[in-house]
């Protein structure tokens, strides 16, 4: 029955972390709860101003297309972020059922008398 102790521990484990990275997961929801509103509003940026004309308007032009292409990329880093956190999540749930079986299994072994 040592083996289910150790079982029990991997449990535990497994639930910490699983607790860890949906705090994380809260959080960069919020991170990008807040950025899709920035995001939408570095959308909606145009190049207005009367003293921007020729050059100036070009280099303008450039710096908002800059920076919209720096937040699609930081959007799209923050879903791959959400994927892969939902993907830990949901490895550590199937080792917590893993582990589960694992004690069933020892303690079953002792009904069935199997080595």
């Amino acid at each position: 029955m040592a083996d289910v102790s150790q079982y029990q521990q991997q449990i535990s484990v497994c639930k910490d972390n699983k607790r860890a990275l949906e705090k994380l997961m809260n959080y960069i929801n919020a991170q990008a709860d807040f950025y899709e509103d920035n995001h939408r509003n570095i959308k909606n940026i145009k190049s207005t101003d009367s003293d921007f004309k020729g050059k100036k308007a070009d280099k303008t032009a450039d710096y908002i297309e800059d920076l919209q292409l720096a937040s699609d990329k930081y959007l799209k880093g923050i879903d791959d972020m959400k994927e892969e956190i939902a993907r830990l999540i949901n490895a550590q749930k199937q080792s917590i059922n893993g582990y589960k079986s694992m004690i069933k299994a020892e303690e079953n072994k002792e009904l069935y008398k199997r080595p």
